[in-house]
């Protein structure tokens, strides 16, 4: 018998493209400068949203090694 679980689940987390920082480095024609992270919009976190499913099932032996 299977049994599936299924889940959302919704975080707030550090943004992975600034390191929570807010900026990012880009580089132009006049050189690297700042510029707002385009993932956060500078405020250095991101919201999250996940959906998903577990299913747990027996384990049978195949009694093939």
């Amino acid at each position: 018998m299977e049994k599936r679980t299924e889940f959302t689940r919704n975080t707030i987390e550090v943004c992975r493209n600034c390191k929570a920082e807010g900026k990012v480095e880009v580089e132009s024609f006049n050189g690297r400068h700042k510029a707002t992270c385009p993932i956060c919009g500078g405020s250095g976190l991101v919201r999250k949203h996940i959906e998903s499913f577990v299913s747990v099932e027996p384990y049978v032996k195949s009694g093939k090694v």
